[in-house]
């Protein structure tokens, strides 16, 4: 195993009495428990899983690195988070600003998740497609 992330090595547990500790990697979440499920990212023109590692500090306290805390951390000490997330799901900055932008211009909600809708059917056509070597 290489060495820690440098990033880890300032960071810590939100919450916890030595905030400055070396964070191990503990486990990648395995989905079997409802605390453990994985988070959907939306992005311009699929769906991804975000599979996500659970650190542990020396105090033995626990966090998942999509932790909002954790991220907001992460963020300070600037490294560009490429998502942003929500209760249960999240999005790309790509897919916020494109929704932002439309939103900025006047369609309504329906109308972009219509774009997205039709953007994640083409991208599901060109994939099946090229998976079968026949012309679209």
């Amino acid at each position: 195993m290489g060495s820690p992330n440098p990033i880890l090595t300032h960071l810590g547990v939100p919450g916890c009495h030595e905030p400055n500790t070396l964070l191990r990697a503990l486990r990648w979440k395995n989905g079997q428990t409802y605390y453990d499920q994985l988070r959907m990212l939306f992005c311009i023109q699929m769906q991804v899983v975000l599979d996500s590692q659970v650190y542990r500090c020396c105090n033995d306290h626990q966090i998942f690195a999509h932790d909002t805390g954790f991220l907001k951390m992460v963020a300070k000490n600037n490294v560009q988070v490429p998502f942003v997330l929500f209760q249960k799901q999240g999005v790309t900055w790509d897919v916020f600003h494109y929704i932002m932008s439309h939103v900025h211009a006047g369609l309504r909600f329906t109308d972009i998740e219509h774009l997205l809708r039709q953007m994640y059917y083409d991208r599901s056509l060109f994939l099946l497609h090229q998976d079968t070597d026949k012309p679209l």
